[in-house]
């Protein structure tokens, strides 16, 4: 897929829909700040400070503190004037925040709320899952939510695992990690999916011309550089291992070494997993990548401010230039802030990670 690259001018532009009704223009004027965020793991949020007073009587409008309910949905998509607006997400009101200020400080209201993840945070529960696989345990986890699921098949099912005193968000998060998936949320669908670093960059951004800032942080990787996953086969009577190495990377982002490769230069850093309980040797190979990789992505991490890009989201890849080598390349996603404000038009924050070089 071709990257895009970003006009010099970013005219903001967005659309609002609350339980399926577009705001009319007169409603949409009263919106003075709009923010979205995401990020990995976790629900997508959004806050909207709308202007709850009336410019014609100056009184409280209860048309607009009538619009939006707890639960109420909110569809919400942002770009730029001359473009289609991009869809950001669809979420639900969980928050309301009603400001009333002195003369002239105006009335404003501040309306919070995130998209349907959100739900598999509500209470907290132990019990057992019994030959259960970790793709199928997303779809338990989503059909309590009332939600679908697409989920990329998982093909170890587990003996036993159990969720211990943990919500449903941070369990299937917990199982995640140890097989390096990602956890999202598309409107009414739980999305329980492989991380997407190898995909191709869909943005590209250059440093003094789309870049506001960008700062890097590169570190070398202390732990690692092998890592071994050990078990115990109880029918069997006999030991599990499996190990992940530098040949394991999922990606290098386009780079010609891993954080592992350039961090064995100072020698190894063999990592044991002892405390996780494993089918047979190919579940230890799973876990004993997923962990490597993991690792890899603490090798150079970055954030930065460019001009308003919806499409710069969680779980993306994008291409930035102008830096110079070695730190021109592919970096993967794994937070957006999108804010459109009075004064500061269309901007996006971000960061993003990389695991070679």
């Amino acid at each position: 897929m071709p990257t895009r690259v970003l006009p010099e001018i970013a005219t903001p532009a967005f659309e609002i829909a609350v339980d399926g009704q577009p705001l009319s223009p007169e409603m949409a004027g009263v919106v003075e700040a709009i923010e979205v965020n995401d990020a990995l793991q976790a629900p997508a949020m959004f806050s909207l400070r709308v202007n709850v007073l009336d410019s014609a009587t100056q009184e409280v409008s209860g048309e607009i503190l009538d619009l939006f309910k707890m639960k109420g949905e909110v569809t919400l998509a942002m770009g730029l004037e001359e473009q289609t607006r991009t869809p950001m997400m669809v979420g639900e009101v969980t928050g309301l925040e009603p400001s009333f200020g002195g003369e002239g400080d105006g009335v404003m209201l501040t309306v919070t709320g995130l998209d349907r993840l959100h739900r598999l945070r509500f209470g907290r529960y132990r019990r057992s899952f019994l030959k259960m696989k970790d793709s199928d345990l997303a779809k338990t986890f989503a059909s309590e939510a009332g939600l679908s699921v697409q989920a990329d098949a998982t093909t170890v099912a587990h003996s036993y695992l159990l969720q211990n005193n943990q919500s449903n968000l941070e369990f299937l998060a917990e199982r995640a990690q140890w097989i390096h998936y990602e956890i999202a949320c598309d409107d009414k669908t739980l999305l329980f999916r492989k991380s997407r670093e190898k995909e191709a960059a869909t943005l590209t951004l250059e440093y003094r011309r789309d870049l506001l800032w960008f700062t890097l942080r590169q570190r070398t990787n202390f732990q690692g550089s092998e890592v071994t996953v050990r078990g115990w086969d109880v029918k069997g009577k006999k030991a599990i291992s499996a190990k992940a190495g530098l040949g394991d990377a999922f990606s290098k982002m386009g780079g010609t070494q891993t954080g592992a490769e350039i961090s064995a230069l100072f020698g190894p850093s063999s990592l044991a997993i002892v405390d996780q309980a494993v089918l047979d040797a190919s579940e230890a190979k799973v876990i004993a990548t997923a962990r490597f990789n993991a690792l890899l992505e603490a090798f150079i991490t970055g954030e930065g401010r460019c001009l308003g890009a919806p499409e710069l989201r969680a779980g993306k890849t994008i291409e930035i230039t102008g830096l110079g080598a070695p730190f021109d390349g592919i970096y993967y996603v794994t937070s957006s802030t999108h804010s459109i404000r009075a004064g500061q038009g269309y901007q996006t924050e971000f960061k993003v990670r990389r695991s070679g070089i």
